[in-house]
């Protein structure tokens, strides 16, 4: 369950990012994208353990796979936060 809380903190810092773009706060957006950058090599290495990243890309599109394997989601879908939290709720109350 570690890397679904990864996930879901990566999704929130990146939601964090896009709203201070487009509301013109690029300071803001900065530092959301290193925390992005930060969590997305922390989730990469939650699920590869044994492998080292290659580059954030690489990452965000190992998250985007995983999140589209076992949430049917894709990380830069408007919903994907709203629906990774409501599976994995769901998933943690067994239904």
């Amino acid at each position: 369950m570690e890397v679904d809380n990864l996930i879901i903190e990566y999704l929130k810092v990146r939601e964090v990012k896009k709203s201070a773009i487009y509301s013109q706060k690029y300071e803001l957006a900065a530092n959301s994208r290193d925390q992005e950058r930060q969590l997305s090599v922390k989730v990469f290495n939650a699920l590869y353990p044994n492998d080292s990243y290659n580059s954030y890309d690489n990452c965000d599109k190992i998250i985007d796979e995983y999140c589209l394997e076992k949430y049917n989601v894709s990380i830069h879908s408007n919903v994907c936060l709203k629906s990774v939290i409501r599976i994995k709720k769901l998933n943690d109350l067994g239904i």
